[in-house]
């Protein structure tokens, strides 16, 4: 009896492996393009359906909790601030009767018009220096935009209670709904900044620039394209998850409920901006970055303390253009936002409607130039100069004309250098130029900008080193080395004798900070780990630790962006969040309750810890500050994890 020997698949020629292949496959049953979409689709369905229950769970409990909050504090209301905002809006509006709906529709009818209003909202800088002080005891320091909410808040109140004269606490209820507002901008950004960088950790390094890609005629394609990539599947969880979790440590954070909504301050409105232009930077949108930080520096003006930072990390990474493209997004956005109290008059703007309908001819050179002789330039490009020079022919300018020089060599030279798809850039650069060369040539007008930004930052605006309340390294050299704000610290010799004060030190080692903090952000970036927002963010915490003249509420903004945000690198930090927030939570009732007069027990060990807390805060910053250098345990996947051809085995 013959036995057949056992087959050995290792034996078998190439030919009838592949055969056998194909066999194989041609028995296994396939699955039509529509099953596998409709497979991928119901893993999204349900991700989406129980992202929008969470969301929903998450926002309604907490809105209900901030109208509760609200009327529950009522006797430990901070009422100087209330009353304040609500005196120069009446100045604003100079104490009129009118009917809000009616007089937007119809301008005839007796009281505030739209018009009226614009021209008192444009003239109340000038006139403030009439009356230096609020009833309230207060000056004149709100920002342009802050001006104006103010105003519109009294002109609705006003339509409801025809005769309101003074403030009531009933009153309040724009504002806090519009503190709530920005608190859900800060909650949407907060979950898509988390979202993103968990996203994007796992993505290889992106390489170093050269210097061909600072060139604008160089590559279209964005030197970040390649980390918008997602590793993680579409219907994964945790990106989600992180992003809401997140989030939702910023929505239910009992100090910004108390800033918001019990205090009833506005300090909250500097979040939502900063994380919104953390986010568009993040995703390489720096130009709208730019015009999202400047929107929110004239609403709060302490929004620009950390701004600067938009601009060092692209410079210490070589992403100069994209700080260009910063630069001119905030410029173009402070200059149009502030134009009805920066420009003068008609000149102005002429000038400025003369220049725009010149870049619009640069615009249409991009456009074309690829497809006409060089010589066709003259029909776009000379009969633009005369549009940015006509000031100095007629003596309208009193400034120096290399302003205009430099707007007309843009004029000329720019549209050479741009592809058309970047032809919007070349006119807002152009725009920012503009004006530019109406603020340092041209009549202007510049008191919003001294009262509304530089009389906060001055000297004479307080003569302590820190408030009694702002823990900080400030309150330590006060109270227990008895340091004064203008004391001398020591001399500089060389190359001039300039005196450095206590002031000018502090503030020398807040700037060492944040470029210390702008270089480790982008060496974070361009690895892709998400510790680029804690180095993003630790300046905030170094400013109220280190900075002179600080208030106890600006530790807000520092711990409410670091205990949501670090959820997406580190629990730990997450904690020392949760620590700061604490304490700036105790800070700010500490104030509310004395100025009320409620003395409960444990306020008198809060005040005994004074100024012990500052060390702990000080600590809290040095700890964020080295947390920000160190690199974590990023490990991102790379090419070389692939296995090699080598190693791959076959099996039967």
């Amino acid at each position: 009896m013959s036995h057949q020997p056992e087959l050995n698949h290792g034996s078998l020629p190439e030919a009838d492996l592949s055969q056998r292949a194909l066999a194989n496959a041609a028995a296994t049953p396939r699955q039509t393009p529509r099953q596998s979409s409709d497979k991928c689709r119901r893993p999204r369905l349900v991700l989406t359906l129980t992202a929008i229950g969470l969301v929903t769970a998450i926002l309604i409990p907490g809105a209900i909790l901030r109208i509760w909050i609200f009327q529950w504090s009522t006797p430990a209301h901070y009422t100087p601030d209330m009353r304040n905002i609500w005196d120069w809006g009446s100045f604003t509006l100079k104490n009129t009767r009118h009917n809000w709906i009616r007089t937007l529709h119809h301008p005839g009818i007796a009281g505030t018009t739209l018009p009226i209003f614009l021209h008192r909202l444009a003239d109340v800088y000038r006139r403030s220096r009439v009356l230096p002080q609020s009833p309230a005891g207060y000056r004149l320091d709100y920002p342009t935009w802050r001006i104006a909410v103010a105003a519109i808040w009294v002109w609705i109140e006003r339509s409801l209670h025809p005769y309101a004269t003074v403030w009531r606490p009933r009153y309040m209820t724009p504002l806090l709904w519009l503190n709530t507002v920005m608190e859900l901008f800060g909650f949407i950004g907060i979950f898509l900044l988390v979202r993103h960088w968990v996203l994007r950790q796992s993505q290889p390094f992106s390489s170093r620039r050269k210097f061909r890609d600072f060139i604008i005629r160089g590559s279209s394609q964005s030197t970040n394209a390649d980390l918008r990539l997602r590793t993680f599947p579409s219907t994964s969880w945790k990106p989600w998850m992180l992003g809401l979790f997140a989030a939702s440590l910023f929505w239910f954070n009992p100090n910004v409920i108390q800033s918001a909504h019990t205090w009833v301050q506005y300090d909250v409105w500097v979040i939502p901006f900063y994380i919104a232009g953390l986010y568009l930077v993040s995703v390489d949108l720096f130009f709208l970055a730019g015009v999202i930080v400047a929107i929110g520096s004239l609403l709060k003006g302490q929004e620009l303390f950390c701004a600067a930072m938009f601009i060092l990390w692209p410079i210490f990474e070589g992403l100069f253009l994209r700080a260009w493209e910063y630069i001119v997004g905030f410029v173009l956005a402070a200059g149009l936002c502030n134009s009805i109290w920066l420009l003068a008059g008609p000149a102005d703007w002429y000038y400025l409607a003369g220049v725009f309908i010149a870049g619009l001819a640069g615009v249409a050179w991009i456009i074309v130039h690829n497809r006409v002789r060089w010589f066709y330039a003259v029909l776009f490009t000379v009969p633009t100069i005369p549009l940015a020079l006509w000031p100095w022919w007629n003596h309208t300018a009193h400034g120096p004309p290399w302003m205009a020089l430099m707007l007309t060599t843009w004029l000329v030279v720019g549209p050479w250098l741009f592809h058309p798809h970047r032809a919007w850039f070349f006119f807002a650069t152009e725009a920012a130029l503009a004006m530019a060369v109406i603020a340092i040539s041209m009549p202007a007008h510049w008191m919003w900008l001294k009262t509304g930004f530089l009389f906060g930052a001055s000297v004479h605006h307080t003569n302590m080193l820190s408030l009694p309340n702002a823990d900080g390294l400030g309150l330590i050299l006060q109270d227990n080395f008895h340091w004064g704000l203008t004391e001398k610290v020591f001399t500089l010799n060389w190359p001039v004798v300039y005196t450095i004060n206590m002031r000018l030190l502090l503030v020398a080692i807040v700037a060492l900070t944040m470029l210390v903090c702008a270089w480790a952000a982008a060496r974070h970036h361009r690895r892709n780990n998400p510790r680029f927002l804690l180095a993003m963010i630790t300046p905030w915490i170094t400013f109220f630790a280190f900075a002179p003249c600080m208030f106890e509420r600006y530790l807000l903004w520092g711990s409410a962006m670091l205990v949501s945000v670090a959820v997406a690198f580190d629990a730990g930090l997450v904690l020392l969040g949760l620590l700061l927030s604490v304490l700036s939570f105790f800070m700010t009732l500490t104030v509310q309750l004395e100025f009320n007069q409620f003395k409960p027990h444990w306020l008198a060990l809060i005040q005994s810890a004074e100024p012990g807390i500052a060390y702990a805060v000080v600590l809290a910053a040095l700890i964020c500050l080295y947390c920000s250098l160190r690199s974590g345990r990023h490990k991102p996947c790379s090419e070389s994890a692939e296995p090699k051809p080598s190693q791959i085995t076959t099996h039967p």
